[in-house]
């Protein structure tokens, strides 16, 4: 009636050969996601560091406080109010 086996409930091989199995087997897959987790974050830290877009601009302060001269597209003043 119960589905909770006691130590004196019998077993067949084949039954506790599944059961090693499928530890195994789902054991194998959270250890195997948390694997594939790691890894990606890495790759994802090491294209990070890589890219070229990070690096540090040189006079970024200058060019920021001369955007607007710079700019090429300047703003129309006729609908400035």
């Amino acid at each position: 009636m119960s589905n909770l086996r006691t130590l004196e409930t019998p077993q067949s091989v084949e039954t506790a050969i599944a059961e090693v199995n499928a530890k195994w087997l789902w054991g194998g897959v959270v250890i195997g996601l948390l694997v594939m987790q790691i890894v990606m974050c890495v790759v994802a830290a090491i294209l990070a560091v890589q890219s070229e877009a990070t690096n540090v601009l040189p006079d970024y302060y200058e060019k920021a406080v001369h955007y607007e001269n710079a700019s090429p597209i300047q703003p129309n003043s006729t609908h400035a109010k």
